[in-house]
């Protein structure tokens, strides 16, 4: 059975808000994963207590940060951690949970495998999770989150193929690098209408970014 683990063990910067703090994954000495903050010169490890490895993801300008974690038991889980105390998200009926970005009004773009091994986006709003699949997709993987509550995404077809899309103003917009030949991953989105991600080429992969309206 497929776990969701979009963005996992992906060592290096995630998120990064208004004011430079960045948030991220390393490697540690023993080979598990660790979420880092970094806020003016001083790196700090987060992730809640008990957890055997960590990762974050999004970054407010609040320093909310969000990422997911993997507990004792070998659960999955996201977190949100308001710089004091961590707050686990689970999904309904879902067998794993990450929590990807995080906008300045406290939204959180939330991915998450059921039980039968399906993977699903949503935004998790503080009471409940929303889910905001991409029409269509035989999985979808949310990344990053604007103001306005815009997604954008990572999408898979029919063929196991992987494809970028923007949710916009409700509605879904697909996507490619035209140098992705058919794999493209939407990771980032900011407030200023623009979008990033990579796209692989045969043996290459490459960054993008896109503008939109």
């Amino acid at each position: 059975m497929a776990v969701y683990l979009w963005g996992a063990m992906l060592f290096g910067c995630a998120g990064i808000n208004a004011t430079g703090d960045v948030v991220g994954t390393y490697r540690t000495s023993t080979g598990a994963s660790q979420a880092f903050l970094h806020h003016g010169v001083k790196f700090t490890d987060i992730g809640p207590a008990g957890a055997t490895s960590s990762s974050a993801a999004g970054i407010n300008d609040k320093l909310e940060i969000t990422g997911y974690f993997v507990d004792a038991k070998g659960g999955t889980h996201g977190f949100l951690w308001n710089g004091k105390k961590y707050k686990q998200l689970d999904a309904p009926g879902a067998i794993s949970t990450v929590a990807s970005g995080i906008n300045n009004n406290g939204l959180v773009s939330v991915g998450w495998t059921d039980s039968s091994g399906h993977n699903d986006a949503g935004i998790y709003n503080g009471k409940k999770y929303i889910k905001i699949n991409v029409p269509g997709a035989l999985g979808s993987y949310p990344g990053g989150i604007d103001l306005a509550g815009d997604v954008v995404y990572t999408w898979q077809d029919s063929a196991n193929e992987y494809h970028g899309a923007l949710r916009l103003g409700g509605k879904y917009y697909k996507f490619d690098d035209p140098q992705g030949k058919g794999e493209t991953y939407g990771h980032g989105i900011n407030d200023h209408q623009v979008v990033a991600g990579v796209y692989h080429n045969g043996n290459s992969i490459g960054g993008f970014l896109a503008t939109y309206k």
